[in-house]
């Protein structure tokens, strides 16, 4: 509301308080609103309008009725300039802008949830009022996509001069139950002294689309390990993930069926598609990603977990420079039972996230004949085992030892098998360093 004051000095001086609605729609238009105190009856109290800049001359007045003055004929989004009058007093002069509709519409879309606390559906509904009628008869509220497609209906109809509503559903045909957030139009047609008239769209908002909830799981042997079962994950295969599962909550089925809604479920491991799958195997030593993908309504919530594939247990019997995990190194020969080192190193590296105690099971065998020799065993950066001997008739030293002390660190993640000297053998076995097994374990 706004408050206009009259210049008079008079005892009781009349008081008016000018508010009013700047509502039009076709040739309709505004109502100002006045409320005039210490007016005797017999005064006539008056409201005017006018439009150009200076000639109140030319405005049209309307007599106060039940404290209200109706004006018609005005210009949507046109100003104009508007005062009340009491005789030969004027008050000050207040600007109204008029509307481009005078069916005044409001919306409310709130998104619905079933018993099992999932989401269902949106309600969706206008509230709306003619302002006396206005020649108005009926009316019909379409919701409609972007792109025009209907997708929610109402038909309004008023049976009073001021025909006014509160939260008439708009409804369709079941095709569209749940409305994702975004943008809308809202358009709509009505029936005015007999012809139809065409409603201004307006721009609707529908809140975002909630989120919903999605899991995804799957197990290796150092997530058996983490959790403390230490002898499941000695026994479970090293290069596997198992018991992969995924779950989607917070939607309803009969939404996730809508072709509407185009509903999609992933299941990926380093974005290769495993959907169906509830167990992989002959995966890499390192870490993998396991992520269930969820699209609804244009809406993509993930959830991933990683996969940690360290290579334990591991057992070489013997090492081996081939198959899937060769050794790196330099040794002599490798055998069917063995691995043959004279002067070289071989080493296997693990993938290791965090610290992981380990079991470690040693098999060597060093000889030596006319030359010494030194050979030492590695378990992640440190010495478990190293024997230096040497002999001119031969001799042999055999290492068949579990080490439990030692760790992997992700620094230190090796084990190394390194000797110091060896020759070909001429009649008789020469210096060398045979490894017959090496298993490493959990811890």
């Amino acid at each position: 509301a706004t408050y206009l004051s009259c210049d008079m000095t008079t005892t009781n001086a009349p008081t008016i308080t000018l508010s009013g609605t700047a509502e039009a729609w076709g040739s309709v238009g505004f109502i100002p609103v006045a409320t005039i105190e210490n007016v005797s009856k017999a005064n006539k109290a008056k409201i005017k309008y006018y439009a150009s800049s200076d000639e109140w001359a030319t405005s049209v007045e309307g007599a106060v009725v039940d404290g209200s003055v109706k004006f018609t004929g005005l210009t949507p989004g046109a100003t104009y300039k508007v005062r009340a009058q009491i005789g030969a007093l004027n008050s000050n002069e207040v600007s109204i802008t008029m509307s481009t509709s005078a069916l005044s519409i409001k919306t409310a879309a709130a998104h619905t949830k079933n018993a099992g606390d999932e989401l269902d559906g949106t309600d969706f509904t206008a509230s709306f009022s003619v302002l006396d009628k206005f020649g108005v008869s009926a009316a019909s509220l379409s919701l409609c996509k972007t792109d025009g497609t209907v997708l929610r209906t109402v038909a309004l109809n008023g049976t009073s001069a001021d025909w006014t509503s509160d939260g008439s559903a708009l409804t369709g045909d079941g095709s569209w139950p749940f409305l994702p957030g975004g943008n809308y139009k809202l358009k709509g047609t009505a029936t005015q002294n007999g012809s139809s008239v065409t409603l201004e769209d307006l721009n609707i908002t529908v809140p975002d689309t909630p989120d919903f909830t999605v899991t995804v799981t799957g197990t290796t042997t150092y997530d058996l390990y983490s959790s403390g079962n230490i002898a499941a994950a000695n026994a479970a295969d090293a290069e596997s993930i198992t018991g992969i599962e995924y779950s989607v909550s917070g939607i309803a089925q009969r939404l996730k069926e809508n072709i509407n809604y185009s509903y999609k479920e992933e299941l990926l491991l380093d974005n290769d598609d495993i959907k169906g799958n509830t167990s992989v195997s002959g995966q890499s030593w390192a870490p993998h990603t396991l992520i269930a993908k969820v699209t609804f309504a244009s809406k993509e919530i993930t959830a991933q977990k990683y996969c940690h594939i360290t290579g334990l247990p591991y057992t070489a019997a013997p090492p081996t420079n081939t198959e899937s995990h060769p050794w790196s190194g330099n040794a002599k020969s490798w055998e069917g039972s063995f691995v043959r080192l004279h002067k070289g190193t071989i080493t296997q590296t693990f993938h290791v996230p965090k610290d992981i105690n380990l079991s470690v099971y040693h098999e060597a065998r060093i000889y030596t004949r006319a030359n010494n020799t030194k050979y030492t065993f590695y378990i992640g950066g440190d010495v478990a085992y190293t024997k230096e001997q040497s002999s001119t008739v031969g001799k042999e030293t055999y290492d068949k030892t579990t080490y439990n002390k030692y760790k992997f660190t992700p620094s230190q993640k090796s084990i190394t098998c390194e000797n110091t000297y060896g020759t070909i053998d001429a009649g008789f076995e020469y210096t060398n360093v045979k490894v017959y097994n090496i298993t490493v374990k959990y811890r």
